[in-house]
């Protein structure tokens, strides 16, 4: 059995990839819908909480990014390794280093850049 620390977690929608099958390949912990009331986005979301290893994270992270649509972004993370993935972009911070929350706003300026609204750069990790 893998140690938690080798395991990550990500969130991605559904309707954020040109090809959603893509989700079949991985592992899903749950499938959460949503109901939004934002006229430029989808009524409503399926939000896929994803399982991957270690081995296979920069796979799955390249994966995913290759088939984002703009506007759009996922995120996959364990106890020390944040990936933000935007359209043909992918960003890795270490979680514990002092300049975390610098990168992190970095990342949320440049993910404006593709569309994505402030408010919903929100990158929630559930440990």
């Amino acid at each position: 059995m893998e140690s938690k620390k080798g395991l990550y977690k990500g969130f991605v929608l559904s309707e954020s990839l040109s090809n959603p099958l893509v989700l079949n390949t991985f592992e899903k912990i749950n499938v959460k819908v949503e109901k939004h009331n934002d006229i430029n986005y989808p009524e409503f979301w399926h939000l896929f909480m994803l399982r991957i290893s270690e081995d296979e994270i920069q796979k799955a992270v390249e994966l995913v990014c290759e088939y984002l649509k703009n506007g759009w972004y996922a995120h996959f993370w364990n106890e020390e390794i944040l990936f933000i993935c935007l359209p043909n972009h992918l960003f890795k911070i270490e979680r514990h280093i002092d300049s975390f929350e610098k990168e992190f706003d970095k990342v949320k300026d440049f993910a404006e850049t593709f569309g994505i609204k402030r408010q919903y750069l929100d990158f929630i990790i559930e440990d």
